[in-house]
This record gives structure tokens, C-alpha cells and sequence, in this order.
């Protein structure tokens, strides 16, 4: 999945990590030296890559806002 912000591009992905998968979501500032960054979104629930990718989508359609200066705003007002 990937999202437009005005400051930011953000996308989802998964990776294997110790006994399970974690989803990635990755955003990068619309600027010539935009450096990616990465949340990591922990669900002990997932079993699988898919199911790993889908936990990261829900939390990337929650946040508002992703501001280069000031980061990530959560849906609930709180920073990342």
C-alpha cells in the first residue's frame, strides 16, 4: 500500500524477524536528500508475511499527518 502526504510518501512492506513477521511502514520526505525511515509494527498475532503487511496498512490508513520535522501523527493526536 502506499500513501501521499503532503510533506512525505509512505508504503508498506513485512519482514521475517526472529520467530515471526513484522510489518514495515517505510516513508521517505518529497525532497532530493529524503532519507527513508521505518516503523516497525509488532503483532503477535501474525503467522505469516501477508498477515504482517495487513497490520501495517491498518496503521498506516490510521495516522494523519507524516511531516519530516515533526514526524508521525497518529490518528489519536499522538506522536511516533
Amino acid at each position: 500500500m502506499f500513501r501521499e502526504f503532503e510533506h512525505c510518501t509512505a508504503w508498506t512492506d513485512s519482514m521475517y524477524s526472529g520467530a515471526g513477521f513484522v510489518g514495515l511502514i517505510e516513508y521517505q520526505a518529497k525532497r532530493y536528500d529524503g532519507q527513508v525511515m521505518v516503523l516497525w509494527v509488532f503483532d503477535p498475532n501474525c503467522v505469516c508475511e501477508r498477515e504482517a503487511e495487513s497490520a501495517a496498512e491498518r496503521m498506516l490508513q490510521a495516522i494523519l499527518d507524516i511531516h519530516p520535522e515533526r514526524g508521525v501523527l497518529y490518528a489519536d493526536g499522538v506522536p511516533l
